[in-house]
């Protein structure tokens, strides 16, 4: 299993030496025929990437369906990693108990959402993914920035690498450009980032229903409270939650 891993790893990379050309080209071809990418597209993509800070480009836009980047990466973490918005949110969603949370904050000046859900896991730790999304116009046309940081309790590789396949072939399959961070699933956290084109219509209101009826399910999922006899939990989503003895 190990010898797939890093052939694949070696193919990622024989593709990433090709040209901006073929480069542009697989980016196009990702998408339908009658939704090919500019030259331009690529570019403001590109571009947008680069905004996220210096990361090894994994690949841009070549279509491979068993991608597993675990490997080459930069030590910059993902841009998920810290909430980078200025302003005041909008809580769309929020639900913190002790065995996990959910909340969906929207930041409407800068057309942004940063999403985060978290559940303990029966080792030390805890499952979570906290997300940065934002839409940027470009010369009449929108682009989706959308960056993950996953952290998990146990199996933390192997999940990662499986999180990495399903990420990498979504981004492919929506004709986006992707990077990861962090030296790949080597560290044990999955943190990457995929632009895409998306229409012209649309909005982050939507994407923000999206997230809060996804919040809703990861809810109403979690295991039961164990706030034990004598403890008060409070929090919010800057801070996290807090439980104390009354």
């Amino acid at each position: 299993m190990k010898k797939k891993f890093l052939l694949i790893v070696a193919m990622i990379f024989a593709l990433d030496a090709c040209s901006d050309n073929n480069s542009v080209e697989a980016s196009a071809e990702a998408k339908d025929s009658s939704e090919k990418l500019s030259d331009a597209d690529v570019s403001f993509m590109k571009t947008m990437l680069g905004e996220s800070g210096y990361s090894q480009v994994v690949s841009d836009g070549v279509n491979l369906d068993d991608a597993v980047p675990t490997e080459g990466g930069s030590l910059s973490a993902s841009p998920a990693a810290v909430n980078s918005f200025k302003t005041e949110p909008e809580s769309a969603f929020s639900e913190l108990r002790s065995t996990g949370s959910c909340w969906v904050n929207v930041y409407k000046e800068e057309n942004g959402i940063y999403y985060s859900k978290s559940v303990k896991g029966d080792n030390p730790g805890e499952d979570s993914d906290d997300a940065l999304v934002y839409l940027r116009e470009n010369e009449d046309s929108l682009y989706k920035f959308e960056s993950h940081f996953k952290l998990y309790s146990e199996n933390a590789v192997e999940r990662c690498e499986a999180d990495s396949i399903a990420f990498v072939k979504t981004c492919n399959e929506n004709g986006g450009l992707y990077k990861m961070y962090n030296r790949g699933c080597s560290a044990g956290s999955f943190e990457a980032t995929c632009v895409t084109k998306v229409s012209a219509n649309t909005k982050l209101e939507t994407i923000a229903d999206s997230l809060k009826s996804e919040c809703e399910t990861f809810v109403a999922e979690l295991p039961e409270e164990n706030v034990m006899p004598g403890e008060q939990c409070v929090g919010d989503t800057r801070h996290g939650l807090v439980c104390d003895k009354i």
